[in-house]
């Protein structure tokens, strides 16, 4: 049942309106380019208004049209058309309007075009009823009265030596094997396992089958040449020397008297005459033994030994040193003997 805004009153056809006399002549005052209603907050006031699909500008007096395609394409599922007052909704070719003149659905069986308007009767093989070009050959991949059997690619092996074919809806696809890649739709090229830099430290890289390999630098190994080789591990150096692991290489720090990359030569001490005042050298593992002349002592027997310094001059005699490896004492009245020993017995006068 239609109704009327405030200011109106419905007619007998329950269709129009009629303005009442008293706002018709409060309307006259506000020049509307449409028609005049009663303000519904303050019925006192008349305000202006516009009919469907236009919207009141900005003096609030004259109407202008509203676009409805702008918002949210008017509710229209294809194309949307805007006119003075309102807009319409229509479809792409191979659909139709629904009935709520906004969706568009497919055409039936049979139809085509525009709206759906005309129809085909395809009666060659392979052909089917396309919505939007009439009778068509079936796409790539089908066949059959309506186009509905999947032809199976499969059966003429497309696929090159290193791909497995695998037929899909409509078309077909290649698996590569392991360590091949995709070149086109029937190739597989051989997936260069190098290009992911794999090697390190140096090492080079060669490509294989599904595999590589990798040439390592001296001093690494491992797959990927990953692995620092500790060259210490065969204890390379002799007579206790100490290893130290380097890039590749060792390096020994030899023990006193030996020499060599791993130590392996005795350093012969005593060819530099390192024993003093006629002492024998005797080489023995890695150091020197002096054999000292009597009267010197020390490593290299360059000291003198003191004979006086243990006091042998006894009963108050006094100790020289004439020569190397001697002494001499000097004795007390009434005392003799090399070391003042004796005590002499002289007749006492009395």
């Amino acid at each position: 049942m239609c109704s009327c805004v405030d200011g109106y009153t419905l007619k007998p056809d329950n269709k129009t309106c009629n303005i009442e006399a008293d706002l018709e002549t409060r309307c006259k005052e506000l020049h509307c380019s449409y028609n005049c209603k009663t303000n519904a907050e303050d019925k006192t006031k008349v305000e202006c208004f516009c009919k469907s699909g236009y919207k009141l500008d900005g003096d609030k007096h004259s109407c202008d049209d509203t676009n409805e395609c702008n918002t949210d394409n008017g509710g229209c599922d294809h194309s949307c058309t805007n006119f003075d007052g309102g807009f319409n909704c229509s479809c792409n070719d191979g659909f139709q309007l629904m009935k709520d003149k906004k969706g568009c659905k497919p055409c039936p069986s049979g139809y085509w075009g525009k709206d759906c308007l005309r129809d085909c009767n395809c009666r060659e093989m392979d052909t089917v009823c396309n919505e939007t070009s009439g009778c068509a050959e079936c796409p790539d991949g089908f066949t059959g009265g309506d186009c509905q059997n999947d032809i199976n690619e499969c059966e003429h092996d497309p696929c090159d030596e290193h791909g497995n074919c695998t037929n899909t809806f409509g078309t077909f696809k290649c698996d590569c094997h392991a360590g091949y890649t995709q070149y086109n739709t029937t190739a597989c090229k051989d997936l260069d396992e190098c290009e992911s830099i794999p090697c390190q430290n140096g090492g080079k890289c060669e490509n294989g089958n599904n595999a590589y390999s990798c040439n390592c630098a001296p001093g690494y190994n491992g797959t990927n040449c990953e692995n620092d080789i500790d060259e210490c591990c065969s204890s390379p150096c002799l007579h206790g020397g100490t290893c130290k692991d380097l890039v590749s290489k060792f390096r020994c720090s030899c023990v006193r008297g030996f020499t060599g990359k791993n130590c392996e030569t005795e350093i012969n001490i005593c060819e530099s005459d390192p024993c003093k005042n006629g002492a024998n050298c005797t080489q023995a593992e890695g150091r020197y033994i002096c054999d000292c002349p009597p009267g010197y002592t020390g490593l290299n027997c360059d000291v003198d030994i003191d004979e006086c310094s243990s006091s042998p001059c006894q009963n108050g005699g006094t100790c020289s040193k004439p020569e190397i490896n001697m002494f001499s004492c000097q004795c007390m009245p009434g005392y003799t003997g090399e070391m003042c020993e004796t005590g002499t017995h002289d007749d006492v006068i009395c």
